[in-house]
């Protein structure tokens, strides 16, 4: 991979629809990593991302991280500030034809490093992830981030964690 293609920035209201399509994009290739194991889990989180609006990509409590290679959509990191202060990061996700082994890992690990300097900017302290306990490669990428098992309460966000899934903090004032 050619450094200088790669491109890593935040989401604009420019692009909500190409962030859309890769969400969607990433329900076909990936489901299980998004909890979505019927068709109408599928049908319904296919109408959602279907009706967002410029708020869910970037807003006060939310932002999107993106990257191109060449100009070409290769992945996304969302981050939503829940009520009572937690960030979350969720949607992380890189387009199957970029997934070449640690090309994949380093350029997800940027795209969850330039996530984390932003909560941090806006105040943010404490962060939590969830992952399926069979994603090594995904669980190793968040503990070399700093990222622990958590003790948290199953349910957060908008789901309950389904069996087989875990939750992982970072607390960002520690180190």
């Amino acid at each position: 991979m050619e450094r200088e293609k790669l491109s890593i920035y935040f989401a604009g209201p420019e692009d909500l629809e190409e962030f859309k399509k890769m969400k969607l994009e990433s329900f076909s290739n990936d489901p299980g990593a998004f909890s979505i194991y019927s068709p109408e889990k599928l049908e319904k989180k296919v109408k959602d991302v279907q009706n967002y609006s410029q708020e869910n990509v970037l807003s006060p409590v939310r932002f999107t991280v993106m990257s191109r290679y060449d100009s070409k959509p290769m992945g996304i990191v969302g981050a939503v500030k829940e009520d009572d202060g937690t960030w979350i990061i969720h949607s992380v996700y890189i387009n199957p034809s970029f997934r070449k082994g640690l090309t994949e890992i380093s350029v997800a690990k940027e795209m969850i490093q330039k996530a984390l300097s932003e909560i941090k900017q806006r105040g943010g302290t404490k962060v939590i992830l969830w992952v399926e306990n069979t994603r090594e490669h995904a669980i190793a990428l968040y503990k070399s981030l700093g990222f622990k098992k958590s003790k948290q309460p199953k349910e957060i966000f908008y789901r309950v964690l389904k069996k087989g899934h875990g939750l992982m903090e970072l607390d960002l004032n520690a180190g």
